[in-house]
């Protein structure tokens, strides 16, 4: 017995639900990477606010809130009308939308900044050590292309992880 093709059924399809479902998609995502930015595991319940400069995201969150606090483990989200900067506070922003997890006890903010300000001095060496190698013409003539290729990837990556360690920094109060 042969049956037909599964086909497309476009009046099932709803452009409003994906997008909410990939707003829900892309505040969980930030969540999870916030708690993996400032060490705090999945077993330590956290306390998340959001706050939107459209008002129309409020409803579109609304439904949401069981899911971000089951699949980011988060003990209790509040809704803010306006994103005021306080201290001991990790904030982040998604589009248009501020996502901030306050630290009082769970994070030591000024540790927190001290750690990230040595990843970045380490690097910072790092940078200037490669700088200086593939700016050195006798480096740049003995060695293969794919290792000054290498060398020249590093360097990229390391640029970036400051870009990201500068991102975090600021976002701690």
């Amino acid at each position: 017995m042969q049956q037909k093709w599964p086909h497309l059924q476009s009046d099932l399809i709803s452009s409003d639900d994906e997008k909410q479902m990939q707003v829900a998609f892309d505040i969980i995502n930030t969540i999870r990477n916030m708690r993996a930015e400032m060490e705090v595991g999945l077993n330590s319940r956290i306390e998340i606010k959001l706050s939107f400069s459209d008002k129309s995201m409020e409803k579109t969150i609304a439904p949401l809130i069981n899911y971000f606090k089951n699949l980011a483990k988060v003990e209790t989200l509040k809704i803010t009308e306006k994103y005021l900067p306080q201290e001991n506070e990790f904030a982040c922003a998604l589009k248009d939308i501020n996502i901030v997890m306050p630290l009082k006890g769970i994070v030591n903010v000024v540790e927190q900044i001290k750690k990230n300000q040595l990843k970045i001095d380490k690097l910072e060496s790092e940078i200037k050590n490669k700088e200086a190698m593939l700016a050195n013409k006798n480096f740049l003539g003995r060695a293969p292309k794919e290792i000054i290729d290498t060398e020249k990837t590093k360097l990229k990556d390391m640029l970036e992880q400051i870009i990201k360690l500068e991102v975090i920094k600021n976002g701690l109060r």
